[in-house]
């Protein structure tokens, strides 16, 4: 709708202007409003409420209508063509309300990422429902998307990880553990009564703990974590295609062969012992160690090596996204990518600010080192993935979440996803009273013949509405912003649901045709959106 409308104001005004269109707050004020008249009025010297009076007065077409209200044009579609645009929404919703982009991506997301040191919880949930929103949206334009998690499994972590687990199997046992484990455990170890169920798994398959290390756990430890995350991400409706090992990418001679390339382009040098970067040169605030003095490599070489991986598969474009404890590390990143042939825009992230769960009005804390937190899958066993994935997409990821809990269990409005899908439902409840009363649905040729009745302004706003879905999923797109979608669906289920309460299909004096085909279209419009979020949309609530 703004692409038809800005090309019409380019042709009429013949000139290279970045002005915008966009939804008033006011819908009173029209459809679309767009701010060309302030763009022009610098170029002409002009009051801009003069330039979009002028405007105003030489705008013609059949198919809006055009004022000038502070500066601002007004944009107000006429009922026929929205009735039009309208049939061709009905006819194919998928086809109006999500077009083929014209140059599709080949798209690398990472997300989720989380170490594999135990279960997920409810931080972890928000980058993976984010992450796999993102990838349905930009699947569902055309590009070409690959869904990778890169498991952080080598590293301090997962060492203590197979301590954790070592000393709790000792504790299983009746044997005592080496002080030097010990001491770590209770420095920095893992509390979480799952080390005891590894312990115990451990202790099941070998019977014996005679001759083993930490070290010898690692692997299996790790296998049964990684397990348990899979199985977590599955039941939030959230599936990889690649499953990465920072072990197997970050090997020795990866690590060497980018050391050499940074240093054959004159961006390494030595300092205390330790190999550094040189970020600096490149505009970062400082430089950053890539191997210690200790001949250890950081985990800033092992993420330079695994984001050469990536570009070396040829992906147009590489999206990670990370928690908001990680801006600053995306300078040094990006900076150690550019030395290596990579253009500035090929790696974009976005952050994702933790979440806090809310219980009787209370915090619930979470850590997992105390052992002391509330895993993925007990907020999953309490209120579902719908509405932990719509919750999850309520609000912009760079910015603080709060989830109350006990809302999310209930089917009242308060609920943002039974609000949405309640919407979704009725309408389904209604074609089955249509067919259980009259035999048969009317064909999709009468329901279009009939939306030439909807003139009503409740009626019309609706269908103004499901038309604005092709530009919010656009702007999705764009963006890489899926919660925008969640704004969208709460608005046109409002509308929805009032009309809905003072309008009925089947009527005195029958079946009101227009309003079953007005229903249809919210209907679909509903569901592609409540797809495109991985949330289901339920026929009967």
């Amino acid at each position: 709708m703004r692409s038809f409308l800005r090309d019409f104001v380019y042709r009429h005004l013949n000139q290279d202007l970045n002005f915008s269109i966009e939804r008033p707050k006011d819908p009173s004020l029209g459809h679309l409003a767009s701010n060309v008249a302030f763009i022009m009025s610098k170029a002409l010297r002009k009051n801009p409420k003069e330039v979009a009076k002028e405007l105003s007065l030489t705008f013609k077409s059949e198919d809006f209508e055009v004022s000038a209200e502070g500066g601002f044009l007004n944009f107000k579609f006429r009922e026929d063509f929205l009735s039009r645009e309208f049939a061709k929404l009905i006819k194919s919703p998928r086809d109006y309300l999500l077009p083929k982009v014209q140059s599709p991506k080949r798209v690398l997301v990472e997300f989720v990422s989380a170490n594999p040191t135990g279960p997920l919880h409810l931080g972890h949930a928000r980058g993976a429902v984010f992450g796999d929103a993102l990838c349905r949206i930009l699947s569902a334009f055309g590009h070409d998307v690959s869904k990778e998690y890169y498991i952080n499994d080598a590293g301090t972590q997962v060492w203590l990880l197979a301590v954790s687990v070592f000393v709790r199997a000792c504790e299983i046992v009746g044997i005592n553990c080496k002080d030097e484990y010990l001491e770590l455990f209770e420095k920095e170890g893992y509390r979480g009564d799952y080390i005891k169920e590894i312990a115990k798994e451990f202790l099941n398959a070998f019977k014996s703990i005679d001759g083993v290390l930490p070290s010898d756990l690692i692997d299996f430890s790790l296998n049964i974590t990684l397990d348990g995350i899979r199985k977590s991400l599955s039941r939030l409706g959230v599936w990889f295609d690649n499953w990465v090992s920072e072990r197997e990418v970050a090997k020795e001679e990866n690590l060497q062969a980018v050391i050499k390339r940074l240093s054959d382009m004159n961006l390494i040098y030595e300092k205390d012992g330790a190999l550094w970067f040189k970020s600096s040169e490149l505009g970062d605030s400082k430089d950053w160690v890539l191997r210690r003095s200790d001949g250890s490599f950081t985990y800033f070489a092992n993420d330079i090596v695994y984001h050469l991986y990536k570009l070396e598969r040829d992906f147009d474009l590489s999206v990670n996204i990370w928690g908001a404890d990680h801006h600053g590390y995306l300078p040094r990143v990006k900076n150690a990518l550019k030395a290596l042939g990579a253009k500035d825009s090929w790696l974009y992230v976005l952050f994702v600010q933790m979440v806090r769960l809310i219980r009787d009005g209370q915090e619930v804390r979470m850590s997992k080192r105390s052992g002391e937190f509330i895993t993925l899958d007990e907020v999953l066993d309490e209120v579902g993935k719908d509405a932990l994935r719509f919750a999850l997409l309520s609000k912009n990821p760079d910015t603080p979440l709060d989830i109350d809990i006990e809302i999310l269990k209930k089917n009242v409005n308060e609920n943002p996803v039974f609000y949405v899908q309640y919407a979704y439902a009725r309408v389904c409840s209604v074609e089955r009273e249509v067919l259980s009363r009259f035999g048969a649905l009317p064909r999709e040729d009468q329901l279009i013949d009939s939306l030439r009745y909807l003139t009503h302004e409740q009626e019309l706003e609706l269908i103004w509405l499901c038309l604005w879905t092709g530009e919010v999923l656009k702007d999705a797109e764009a963006s890489f912003s899926p919660h925008i979608i969640t704004y969208h669906l709460l608005e046109l289920s409002s509308y929805f649901h009032k009309y809905y309460n003072h309008h009925r299909v089947i009527t005195q004096e029958g079946l009101r045709i227009e309003r079953l085909a007005l229903f249809y279209g919210v209907k679909e419009t509903l569901k592609l959106c409540l797809d495109l979020i991985g949330v289901s949309a339920p026929e009967r609530m």
